[in-house]
């Protein structure tokens, strides 16, 4: 562990346990778990009949994406889906959607916001970001920072995007 990252540490340390396990109601993405590797990943999406595209990695920062393309999330066609891992283990899914010919993005994002408002209820955050909305919810995490689903778009592409910001903490103080 380098000296940067000893200070790091000590400025901002990460709760004690393992975020990837600890409760929430938001548990991963698509039935793959919070700290699953990447191979695992792979498999269980082409296993739900997702198309493998591409495995990137940046080895200096132990980062990799593993991204799948054709398919359907709730109702809605696929554009891509993207892992991210750091330290092979999975903290963040993305999810790209389009509708159908004739959908706007904006049709596409009010589709996709009923979805997740039946699923996950009302978004607790609300925030503006490159002039577009962005739909927050919450799943608190005991003793940790909470898991979160984030609903925006961007010109015609909405983007889900599942996120365990304890368990990217951690793994960014390896």
């Amino acid at each position: 562990i380098s000296v940067e990252r000893q200070f790091k540490n000590l400025v901002n340390p990460t709760p004690p346990g393992d975020p990837a396990q600890a409760e929430s109601s938001l548990k991963g993405f698509l039935g793959i778990p919070w700290g699953a590797t990447p191979a695992r990943f792979r498999r269980e999406m082409m296993e739900q009949g997702f198309v493998f595209v591409q495995e990137t990695s940046n080895p200096a920062y132990r980062e990799t994406r593993v991204q799948f393309a054709n398919g359907e999330y709730a109702g809605f066609s696929v554009k891509s889906i993207d892992g991210l891992f750091k330290h092979d283990a999975m903290y963040m899914a993305s999810v790209d959607i389009t509708g159908g010919s004739g959908d706007s993005g904006g049709d596409v994002y009010d589709r996709a916001k009923r979805h997740l408002q039946e699923q996950y209820g009302t978004p607790l955050e609300q925030k503006n970001f490159r002039q577009d909305t962005v739909h927050i919810w919450l799943f608190p995490v005991a003793g940790f920072k909470p898991n979160r689903v984030m609903l925006h778009r961007y010109n015609a592409t909405v983007m889900i995007q599942f996120w365990n910001q304890a368990l990217e903490d951690k793994l960014n103080n390896l």
